[in-house]
């Protein structure tokens, strides 16, 4: 077993690294915003009840580990493809010793985190753990399974997500699927289930946001709307109409679902790609992902001050971003 991947991306990392410790702005902000953060979530969950304290844990470490495996596995897609060294990638011995340890580093780091934050090393810590990995791994291959197929549906020439064409089908088929969860009995979850793997099939077809695309789309002059209207349409037309139909159906689990992921992913969506224009790939994501968290927090202590953090946050990483086209200047 060769480690040619990881000994690449692990240099990769540690240019980042010393690129972020130069820049004055960036250091501080992964020095002070990570520790306030942890200590302002542990402070938070101190004063749970011990078993919502554990539930909310679980959660987190679960959605943790699924997004963890989820972009190890999407990573070595990514060198089996595009990669300079795709010749290691095509071998199962090494896509092994690619994923594996840094999943099993970051899972220590995970176990280590939950702990910090006052958690037990339960086994529902363990099984929400393990399951996200298990998850992460399925909605990977899913993904890209998913991809192909949409690939290949689409006329030679037309990119899924600038085919206008295809809004009204996509708008047309996600208020079937409204209907038949709110046709579907409401005394069970089977609705929920249905209504929340629709949303998850959502996201990973129209919900990725190539960071390397928004550089370059933002350095030879296309605005943010222009940026926008490349991802939105879609996901607004594959959302939207679902979330309404459930909402006139007052469907309960099914409809709350339905919209929180009509808000969200859209929402994150306009983060990703202001955030991308305003900064580089993984201080971008480390942004986006501190953004997100303390929206959530607002969302669960003061409601009303959630959408508010999430707008603010987007006026200003659109202001940020209004210089990204320096490089043709």
């Amino acid at each position: 077993m060769r480690f040619a991947l990881l000994r690449h991306d692990a240099a990769i990392t540690s240019a980042l690294a010393r690129q972020v410790a130069r820049r004055g702005r960036d250091l501080p902000t992964v020095l002070v915003a990570l520790p306030v953060l942890a200590l302002f979530a542990r402070s938070w969950l101190g004063e749970l009840p011990a078993e919502r304290r554990e539930v909310i844990l679980v959660i987190a470490a679960f959605l943790i580990a699924a997004a963890l495996a989820r972009a190890l596995v999407g990573r070595l897609e990514y060198h089996r493809t595009e990669g300079a060294l795709a010749h290691f990638a095509q071998r199962s011995t090494d896509a092994v010793g690619y994923v594996l340890p840094p999943l099993l580093v970051g899972l220590a780091v995970l176990l280590a985190s939950v702990r910090g934050l006052g958690g037990l090393m339960g086994t529902s810590t363990v099984i929400g753990i393990v399951a996200g990995v298990i998850v992460g791994l399925i909605a990977a291959a899913l993904r890209l399974r998913l991809a192909w197929l949409a690939t290949g549906l689409v006329p030679r020439g037309k990119h899924v997500m600038e085919g206008s064409h295809l809004l009204p089908l996509a708008a047309a088929s996600s208020g079937l699927v409204g209907l038949v969860c709110a046709l579907l009995p409401s005394e069970t979850y089977l609705a929920a289930m249905v209504a929340g793997g629709y949303a998850l099939m959502v996201a990973l077809l129209a919900g990725q946001v190539d960071a390397a695309v928004v550089r370059y789309m933002a350095m030879v002059g296309r605005s943010a709307a222009d940026l926008l209207r490349r991802w939105l349409p879609l996901q607004l037309a594959l959302l939207v109409p679902a979330a309404a139909v459930l909402a006139l159906s007052q469907s309960g689990v099914a409809a709350g679902i339905a919209a929180l992921a009509a808000f969200g992913l859209p929402a994150f969506t306009i983060l990703r790609v202001l955030a991308y224009r305003a900064f580089d790939r993984m201080p971008a994501d480390w942004l986006v992902t501190i953004i997100v968290a303390i929206t959530a927090y607002l969302m669960l202590s003061l409601p009303p001050l959630g959408p508010l953090a999430i707008l603010a946050a987007m006026v200003w990483l659109a202001r940020r971003g209004r210089g990204a086209r320096w490089l043709i200047a």
